[in-house]
């Protein structure tokens, strides 16, 4: 029997993002039987609603942008840096297949989801970008890319 699909899903805070990230858990387990794990924080509503519909819940610490200059802001990469490990972290413990973001699902914009443009790469890029113009994934496709094609231009020199 193939192994089933293992997906980390993210988002959290208030239950307009809480409760469709569990309507998509659900729909993944039931569907595909993937095994979920959701990454939240400790102050959000997941803390509560996750475990008890019976998901695993890895906890990323909240950071929020200070409004005004103040300490808060001077701390702010170095905090930023502790919720980046813990969600990598996340990944690699849940080894996740497949990591989704609810608010890309939830709003229905499915075409922000595409595969790397890398010639050897399948992994799934999520593009954010205002002009939804992101091509390849963030494990060095990019440049790869563009090495390749800085050197075919001079190979024709």
């Amino acid at each position: 029997m193939a192994e089933p699909l293992r997906v980390l899903l993210a988002g959290g805070g208030t239950a307009g993002h809480v409760n469709p990230l569990l309507a998509t858990a659900a729909e993944l387990r039931a569907g595909d039987g993937a095994e979920v794990t959701v990454l939240g924080t400790e102050a959000g509503l997941e803390r509560t609603l996750v475990p008890e519909a019976g998901y695993p819940l890895r906890i990323v610490e909240r950071v929020p942008l200070p409004r005004r200059p103040s300490a808060d802001l001077l701390r702010l990469p170095g905090r930023l840096a502790g919720a980046v490990r813990a969600a990598e972290a996340a990944i690699a413990e849940s080894r996740a297949q497949a990591v989704a973001l609810a608010d890309v699902v939830r709003a229905g914009e499915l075409d922000r989801l595409r595969v790397c443009a890398g010639d050897d790469c399948e992994d799934l890029v999520v593009d954010l970008s205002r002009n939804r113009s992101r091509r390849f994934c963030e494990g060095g496709c990019a440049n790869r890319a563009h090495v390749a094609a800085y050197r075919a231009r001079r190979a024709d020199r």
